[in-house]
């Protein structure tokens, strides 16, 4: 049987996750005043189907062209779209950090309670990786410095 009808069949039977690529997803602002909570906005550039899962944090790249956070003592969030849904490319999405969890009906974010974006010396990474717990990421998506970060550039990107 061809392997294109077999992963078909699969996707029928149980939502298909899309593997991204660097730059399927931009960061294309972010409000760090606190009030009621930060933000960021990204922009989808490649459609998300049901299933697929990105994580979104705050915390540093240990070295320039690296693969692997310093720890992850800020925020961590992970973004998965529900089953039968898919987001569109070109969807413009503003998420809270440093807020409750967000479900749509499209989508769910973690919380991201606790944290907070500063407005010099931060940064907002997406990527994928085995878990929200894992310091190294399987790709990373995209990445955005806030000020004078002084975290170096990933993988990748």
């Amino acid at each position: 049987m061809n392997s294109s009808i077999i992963s078909g069949l699969c996707c029928l039977l149980a939502p298909c996750a899309l593997a991204l690529s660097p730059g399927d997803i931009a960061v294309i602002g972010y409000n760090t005043s606190g009030s009621p909570s930060d933000t960021f906005t990204i922009v989808t550039l490649a459609e998300l189907p049901a299933g697929t899962v990105f994580y979104v944090n705050d915390n540093e790249i240990a070295a320039d062209g690296g693969g692997t956070f310093t720890d992850l003592n800020e925020g961590e969030a992970s973004f998965t779209v529900k089953a039968g849904q898919t987001i569109a490319a070109g969807t413009v999405i503003t998420l809270p950090w440093g807020a409750a969890a967000v479900s749509t009906a499209t989508y769910d974010f973690s919380s991201t309670s606790g944290a907070g974006l500063g407005n010099n010396n931060d940064e907002i990474h997406i990527y994928e990786a085995s878990s929200i717990s894992s310091t190294t990421p399987t790709a990373f998506i995209f990445s955005a410095k806030i000020g004078s970060s002084p975290s170096s550039r990933p993988a990748g990107l």
